[in-house]
């Protein structure tokens, strides 16, 4: 798992359903690195803040901190958007903003925090409280893996910059700058441009400029930062290129969905979607694997050694995976993110059961659950889950779960 939250992709037996974890209601997942007896109240439990009843409704991603210290949302009342941290409220906006309400972004580390804003016309991103320089219009500020930087791009007569920690970066003219990706250490970053003509390259550093295609994306720097890889489209065909020189497979038609490039934990091979007419699959290290109706969440252990993702078949969704003892897991209604524990053989997922013909949750009726190792906990319901941690050496994990008004840091101690 990222540092921060990320969009989980269910896959129901209606096909791929894109539900963030944050929007669920009803809904608790679980990911507990060792298959062993489930912990009761914790006392390290924490409350973080409570969302005020009438007051308060809360519209837009909860997102917790790393360090299970602090919770943002997004509520409104009274034709106000209110951004708030932990039971603070950081400010409020009109609900008829021309960009709508923009979310509060937390760095890895829980210790800033950075969200966007209108001013009159103009735009301006707020970090830790102090508003930046105006622009026509800025992007949503992303922190580096350290937290140590934030950037975001920013637009205006003088042409589509990157600032980094207030300051122009990369200005270019008569291009647009569409997305960026910092380096893992945080000293550079990467970003795509648009031309007039509508075709797209890639700047990197030391790669320099790349070739032009039709589009580009999901830009993805390798563990030790020494390597760059991203989709491309030309011809009607869809591609990775690795330091800006395309690799076969190409796959045709292009398609906007793709799951992002992983390296292996070592920076020498990658991994990334692929399909051919109806099926999907896997190329992992070169090597194409089982095809199957979808499939996402690809993830490696941290010695790289085995791997886990999730596939669909048959209207069931199951965990494929090497550590398995047949190489995949029970079927489900929905299943996602497979996760390794610290020793690297430990592998949870989360999975639920209950949906509607539609492949919506059901309150009351749908569950969810996890299992580690092939020991399933507890069905639960009516907990929203944001951010789950496994702690170093395994011996507990922490996520963020709103329970009714309430946002807690819950912590499940493995004994």
């Amino acid at each position: 798992m990222p540092t921060h939250l990320a969009t989980a992709v269910l896959y129901s037996g209606g096909g791929r359903l894109l539900l963030p974890c944050r929007f669920l209601s009803a809904l608790l997942v679980l990911l507990l690195p060792l298959p062993r007896a489930w912990s009761q109240a914790n006392p390290a439990d924490k409350l973080l803040g409570t969302i005020p009843a009438v007051v308060f409704t809360p519209v837009n991603s909860l997102t917790f901190s790393a360090d299970g210290e602090k919770v943002a949302y997004l509520g409104y009342s009274a034709g106000e958007y209110y951004r708030v941290l932990n039971d603070v409220i950081l400010d409020r906006v009109p609900m008829v903003t021309s960009g709508g309400p923009f979310d509060v972004v937390i760095s890895p580390d829980g210790s800033r925090v950075a969200y966007k804003v209108e001013v009159g016309s103009s735009q301006a991103v707020i970090v830790d409280g102090k508003r930046g320089p105006l622009f026509e219009e800025v992007g949503e500020p992303v922190f580096s893996d350290k937290g140590a930087d934030v950037a975001y791009v920013a637009r205006s007569a003088r042409g589509s910059a990157i600032v980094i920690n207030g300051q122009r970066r990369a200005t270019v003219k008569d291009v647009e700058i569409q997305q960026f990706r910092f380096s893992p250490d945080g000293r550079t970053v990467a970003y795509s441009v648009s031309t007039p003509l509508g075709d797209s390259h890639v700047i990197a550093p030391r790669l320099g400029k790349g070739p032009v295609f039709g589009s580009v994306g999901s830009l993805t720097f390798s563990p030790d930062g020494r390597r760059l890889a991203y989709w491309a489209t030309s011809g009607g065909r869809q591609f990775v290129t690795l330091d800006h020189k395309r690799i076969e497979p190409a796959f045709s038609p292009p398609i906007t969905f793709l799951d992002p490039i992983v390296f292996s934990p070592d920076s020498k091979s990658i991994t990334y979607h692929g399909w051919r007419g109806e099926k999907e699959f896997y190329l992992i290290a070169g090597k194409e694997g089982p095809a199957f109706d979808e499939v996402a969440d690809f993830v490696y252990s941290a010695n790289g050694k085995d791997y886990a993702y999730v596939a669909h078949a048959a209207g069931h969704a199951f965990i494929v995976s090497t550590v398995l003892g047949n190489g995949r897991s029970a079927e489900h209604e929905a299943a996602w993110s497979p996760t390794f524990g610290p020793d690297g053989r430990s592998l949870a997922y989360c999975f639920a059961s209950g949906f509607s013909d539609k492949g919506g949750p059901i309150p009351g009726r749908t569950k969810y659950g996890v299992t580690v190792n092939g020991v399933t906990g507890p069905m639960l319901d009516g907990v929203d889950i944001a951010s789950i941690r496994f702690s170093v050496d395994g011996s507990h994990v922490f996520y963020g779960a709103q329970i009714g008004r309430e946002l807690w840091r819950k912590t499940i101690v493995i004994r």
